[in-house]
């Protein structure tokens, strides 16, 4: 959810405009799940640009850029987040 809304926090009702146009780094998503007081480390984060709900592209990107002056970027509405066990204990 924190991410949903950090990617559209006008979708929210916070006081931010829609940015029309505009693009985002996958490391700034990064910084931001980093700074989450209940994540210790991101081990992977896959980003991809969907233009429409039929695109299928699977490509990992590094930067996204809206497709127009006039396209608004928008958060997936759900994210894939796996945990990591980090249970060190040997059981022999």
């Amino acid at each position: 959810a924190d991410i949903v809304r950090y990617l559209s926090p006008w979708a929210f009702g916070d006081f931010s405009d829609i940015s029309f146009g505009g693009s985002i780094y996958k490391s700034v998503v990064i910084v931001f799940i980093e700074e989450r007081p209940y994540v210790d480390f991101v081990s992977q984060l896959r980003m991809y640009h969907r233009k429409g709900e039929s695109d299928t592209n699977t490509a990992d990107l590094n930067f996204i850029s809206a497709s127009s002056a006039r396209a608004i970027l928008v958060s997936a509405i759900e994210h894939q987040i796996n945990l990591i066990d980090n249970d060190l204990s040997c059981n022999e």
